[in-house]
């Protein structure tokens, strides 16, 4: 594999002397473009007159133009999908809001008009005189205002797409030039490029960044309108299709009627290329699998003189040979493209959360472990931020250097609370997740793309279809999923190679979160449908990408060597000075030592039961924002059942009361029939043994009389609470069992049992509902 450098190089000599008397014989396609004036980016508003009474001018200015504008979008599909997408009614706009409407709209306006500039030249003689070579090198510097290509292999990609002779499949690292790849060929000749990308989000950020280089492509897909999709359809079937590249999504690749339209196109020699973005999503082994993906291979014996290109950034080796096979891309005749993963300008370390220093006890004494882990992990990325924007700020030599990062929670509470830490401690965050409309989050994203805000605290959802080149720090409170997730998240970082930080905080407590539910992401593995060689596939997948990602926690080894191990790339043996590891050893293995004796010392006072953790106390680990509580041990599982509701504790007393009642009752009345059943250790126990089967020992009497039905009754309870978490009805009840009896056996009296069952049922309720580990019954 190659380990060229993805930052932007200078290319060799002679090449660049090649490429000026290449663009000396050229006419410069764009002149009549340059002429044009565009309209400015800043859209602050200008000084204003002093207005009369009544309607704004601002008002009467976007009267006037109403219509005409109205017509030109209504005219053109592109636009008018884009414009949906992008500039929100004016409906939704106070008075205050519409100048801004009306710049933008004009500004889409005049931008069309670039684009018949640009089309035309395009489709001239002239241009379709040159050579492949000729046309990518004055489309990267005319369209795309790049002097050169990123690497060589970028180049090579191109050249060889350009020759339209066989499928190519293309692994790059984030920020390393993908998109170009295909963008560029698809304006090399006439005709239509398909692309398939798995995000609504990530199709838009590429649409908008393709209108802004003045490039005509529109979006075939649910977001769209009746009028619109017909608009596009008509244009399609035409004999001289106006969009270069058509973005859609896998699902529209079994549509009959778009399959049609394609068809209609590869008849007319007018479909230029199929392109399968994030094509890892096609393989079952990749770590975001879409079964609509593997209905792809259908186009391909559909249009297979048609070249298929596939691109992704996360592939393993196992990942890419699922991809081709998948994609049936040619054996013989499939070229691929690998750069190497290795991004020098990015720096990971990985935290122990047992490592980091005690805080003031007289203001965070009374936390619990939790709280008080928290306030440690918030606290550390506080100081780290800060200490991070005074190196950059005295590295520019300006004091009011603008920066921006990433810290990603698993849950909206923590990414509340992290937002609202940090901007306490005087740094421009908010939070970003699901439960905000959807204008609030264009506006939080706006302002984080222009600098407004510095940091974003989401959830791992957001960045895709993010491109921001000056992301200065990804943080990440746990670990996600698997390896080649954390290293799309961290990709977002540095794009524009310089130096930038990935920092994962790690802990004993994470590390059994994630076992907890990567055993329940098995578990609905086997409940789910297939056929059962699918399911083994996902499920080893599964366990092994869990496995990478703790060897990647946990390893005393060069970070970037991991990564690039894991996909595919041996021949790295240290980045130097670009990871923790290998810049202080000792400090790593200081950490990962605390984390090991807190690990095992966590576990043998999990065993004793009942043993005071004493030293111990400080170095829990909190995720309660995590997923909403976690497993805390056995003393603070006891907490939980002294503490149970008073209105819970009274409703079972009541119970109890009424059963004993109604046993005396019926017991009295059986001894008036049948003399034999007088024996006083007579109970439920011989009435009907079968109803207490799923009880573990069931007849063990451990107080003066026997409490069955009762324990029978807790065990039921807690069956239903558990149902969502093991769906398995044998197991469950195995489950529910296990749990009653460690109950029952850690009670020194019935009335102590009733208490602890309740706190512990309502605990469980608590748990499940936060998608917290369930406490082990061993």
């Amino acid at each position: 594999m190659s380990l060229d450098n993805w930052i932007i190089k200078k290319e060799s000599t002679k090449e660049v002397k090649k490429e000026i008397e290449v663009l000396k014989v050229i006419k410069s396609p764009f002149k009549s473009v340059s002429k044009i004036k565009k309209p400015s980016r800043n859209l602050k508003k200008k000084s204003q007159p002093k207005q009369r009474k009544g309607r704004s001018r601002k008002f009467s200015k976007y009267k006037q133009r109403k219509t005409s504008i109205s017509k030109s979008i209504r005219n053109n599909p592109s636009v008018n999908v884009v414009e949906r997408n992008k500039v929100p009614g004016v409906m939704d706009h106070d008075e205050n809001d519409l100048l801004e409407v009306y710049e933008e709209k004009d500004k889409i306006v005049e931008n069309e008009v670039e684009m018949k500039e640009v089309d035309k030249y395009l489709s001239s003689a002239e241009f379709l005189a040159l050579t492949n070579e000729e046309r990518a090198i004055c489309l990267l510097r005319g369209v795309f205002n790049h002097e050169s290509f990123r690497s060589k292999e970028q180049k090579k990609a191109i050249f060889k797409i350009l020759e339209g002779d066989s499928d190519v499949y293309i692994s790059f690292p984030t920020g390393a030039g993908k998109s170009l790849c295909y963008q560029l060929p698809s304006l090399c000749k006439p005709g239509v490029t398909i692309v398939f990308s798995p995000l609504l989000a990530l199709i838009l950020d590429q649409i908008n960044g393709l209108i802004k280089k003045n490039i005509r492509c529109c979006q075939w897909n649910s977001a769209i309108s009746k009028d619109d999709r017909e608009k596009i359809s008509r244009d399609l079937r035409s004999d001289k299709p106006s969009y270069h590249i058509v973005f859609t999504t896998p699902e529209s690749g079994k549509n009959l009627f778009f399959r049609d339209i394609l068809k209609s196109l590869f008849e007319k020699n007018l479909l230029n290329y199929l392109v399968v973005d994030e094509s890892h999503c096609v393989s079952q082994w990749g770590h975001d699998f879409r079964p609509d993906y593997l209905k792809l291979c259908e186009l391909k014996n559909l249009f297979s003189m048609v070249p298929l290109i596939a691109l992704t950034a996360t592939a393993s080796e196992t990942v890419e040979e699922d991809i081709k096979r998948n994609l049936r891309l040619s054996i013989s005749k499939c070229k691929t493209f690998k750069i190497s993963p290795f991004r020098k300008n990015l720096f990971y370390e990985v935290v122990t959360a047992e490592s980091l220093p005690e805080l003031d006890g007289m203001k965070f004494g009374d936390l619990k472990k939790d709280e008080y882990k928290m306030e440690q992990i918030k606290e550390d990325i506080s100081n780290f931020i800060k200490k991070l924007m005074i190196h950059f700020k005295k590295q520019n030599g300006s004091s009011n250097y603008s920066y921006s990062g990433i810290v990603y929670c698993r849950s909206r509470n923590q990414c509340e609370e992290m937002a609202n830490f940090l901007a306490s401690k005087n740094i421009s965050a908010t939070a970003y997740h699901a439960k905000f409309k959807s204008k609030e989050k264009i506006e939080i994203q706006r302002k984080w793309m222009n600098n407004e805000i510095s940091v974003i605290c989401a959830t791992i959802a957001f960045g895709m279809g993010i491109d921001k080149e000056d992301v200065r720090f990804v943080i990440h409170t746990c670990s996600p999923d698997d390896l080649a997730a954390y290293y799309q998240e961290t990709g977002r970082a540095g794009r524009d190679g310089k130096r930038s930080y990935c920092k994962l905080y790690h802990s004993t407590n994470l590390k059994k979160r994630a076992e907890f539910f990567n055993k329940g992401s098995l578990a609905r593995i086997d409940k789910s449908k297939g056929d059962e060689n699918s399911k083994r596939m996902k499920k080893e997948s599964l366990i092994e990408s869990f496995k990478k990602m703790m060897e990647y926690c946990e390893s005393e080894c060069c970070r970037h060597k991991l990564l690039c191990e894991y996909f595919g790339d041996k021949s790295l043996k240290s980045c130097k000075n670009n990871c923790d590891f290998c810049r202080e050893p000792q400090k790593v293995k200081e950490r990962l030592k605390k984390f090991n004796t807190y690990e095992g010392s966590q576990n043998f006072a999990t065993e004793m039961r009942g043993t005071n953790p004493g030293s111990l106390k400080r170095s829990h680990t909190d995720t309660e924002d995590l997923y909403g509580g976690g497993k805390f041990g056995y003393q603070q599982e006891t907490n939980y059942y002294k503490q149970p509701s008073r209105q819970e504790i009274y409703k079972t007393e009541q119970h109890e009361k009424e059963e004993r009642f109604n046993l005396i009752k019926s017991e009295l009345a059986k001894r008036k029939k049948v003399s034999k059943m007088g024996d006083k250790e007579t109970s439920k126990k011989d009435e009907n043994p079968e109803d207490f089967k799923n009880l573990e020992n069931p007849f063990e009497k451990k107080f003066s009389d026997y409490i069955l039905g009762t324990r029978e009754r807790v065990r039921q309870n807690i069956e239903k609470a558990i149902k969502d978490v093991y769906p398995n009805l044998e197991e469950r009840i195995k489950k529910s069992g296990q749990y009653e009896y460690k109950l029952y056996s850690e009670s020194s009296s019935k009335n102590g049992y009733i208490s602890k069952g309740t706190g512990f049922i309502v605990y469980l309720k608590k748990a499940i509902e936060n998608n917290e580990e369930l406490p082990s019954v061993n």
